[in-house]
């Protein structure tokens, strides 16, 4: 939103070390006794299918993982690069190694710790 408004900013790419991949605020779940299972069933469904995830990407600026509708509307680093390394952020193993290895590595290279 900065940048359209004219705000100097610009996206910087993928660091050749990589970067985090997380899920964020994308992602999704059904509660366990929902009072109307199959409801939720049609809309999960509905909201993971092509149609979903395009109204669902261009309202929020955000990517979609599916691959099947053009995205080129957000702006190119939103959209993961080819053959860029992606560290993923979503399990607890992730989070208590991986993560931690990544901060120790940015504590040194950048922090000077």
């Amino acid at each position: 939103e900065l940048q359209r408004a004219g705000m100097p900013i610009k996206y910087s790419k993928t660091p050749k070390e990589g970067s985090w991949a997380t899920a964020g605020f994308g992602s999704v779940a059904m509660m366990n006794k929902a009072p109307n299972p199959n409801a939720a069933t049609v809309f999960l469904n509905w909201m993971l299918g092509k149609e979903g995830q395009g109204i669902w990407s261009k309202q929020g600026d955000y990517f979609s993982r599916r691959v099947d509708f053009d995205q080129s509307y957000l702006p190119p680093a939103l959209i993961p690069e080819p053959g860029a390394t992606y560290i993923p952020t979503w399990s607890e193993e992730d989070v208590t190694t991986v993560r931690l290895g990544a901060k120790a590595m940015w504590d040194k290279a950048v922090a000077g710790k």
